[in-house]
């Protein structure tokens, strides 16, 4: 297999894994309860989040500076995500970005990426306060510790991709 699709695959299933780990506490909870009107609402509000101007999500940016965020250790994060630094499994370069146009396009990635996770937190928010309201403690600490996993840092990191790939075409500007 090409090295190019080892880590495509290796992504994928990475992302998957993730995936299954922190919505399966959701999941079950959903399920023992059923599906209702509650469940609908919340996922609707979630979607919501989606249809932010991207302006109100630059406002919510933590710090404005890469240095701030690298305090948080998100370079060691970075491994674990999909699309990240996998040389430590797949034995190879990671790709880089070399071009405006590739560094364009990664900003749309971020901004996808970085609106799914802000509708996780909220779907995975709004569900862990039903189950506290609905005396379900165990499946809202649950719930609460699986969005603060696996939403909250890969938020961050998205926010510092952003910042990152922005420096780096304004660099490029200045060399032009």
């Amino acid at each position: 297999m090409p090295k190019r699709k080892q880590i495509d695959v290796f992504s994928h299933l990475l992302n998957i894994g993730w995936s299954v780990i922190f919505f399966t506490p959701l999941l079950m909870y959903w399920m023992e309860v059923g599906i209702d009107k509650w469940l609908s609402v919340l996922i609707m509000l979630s979607i919501v989040t989606a249809f932010v101007p991207r302006q109100i999500l630059h406002k919510l940016r933590i710090y404005k500076n890469k240095k701030s965020y690298e305090k948080w250790r998100l370079k060691t994060f970075r491994k674990f995500v999909q699309e990240g630094d996998h040389s430590w499994a797949t034995k190879t370069r990671t790709r880089s970005i070399s071009n405006p146009l590739k560094a364009k396009q990664y900003l749309g990635k971020i901004d996808m990426y970085e609106r799914f996770h802000w509708c996780c937190l909220i779907f995975f928010l709004l569900s862990s306060l039903h189950c506290f309201l609905h005396d379900r403690g165990t499946y809202g600490i649950l719930i609460t510790v699986a969005n603060v996993v696996f939403n909250i840092p890969t938020i961050l990191l998205q926010q510092y991709n952003r910042l990152r790939i922005e420096g780096l075409m304004k660099r490029q500007k200045e060399h032009v």
